[in-house]
């Protein structure tokens, strides 16, 4: 899976459940500045890219991964999709 195609599903699940314009989300987008970020929100995000990328995230990840990098970072890991910049 390349990087765009990545990040593509990343901030379409984001902008989906959060109902954000895909280019208003970026990296730094986190339950802090983004504020239909809510707590059940969050939930429903977490839910979803469990779902999106056939993963599951433990209790302590759904507490921590607030951010877009960071969830970024735990998709990649859980998927075993390897480095970001793999083109696979």
């Amino acid at each position: 899976m390349t990087e765009h195609a990545l990040d593509e599903r990343l901030y379409g699940v984001l902008s989906s459940i959060l109902n954000v314009r895909r280019d208003q989300l970026g990296p730094e987008s986190s339950q802090e500045s983004v504020k239909e970020w809510d707590s059940v929100k969050h939930l429903y995000v977490m839910f979803a890219l469990e779902e999106e990328f056939d993963i599951e995230f433990t209790d302590d990840e759904l507490v921590k991964l607030s951010s877009a990098s960071v969830l970024m970072e735990a998709v990649v890991a859980k998927a075993g999709l390897g480095k970001r910049a793999a083109s696979s």
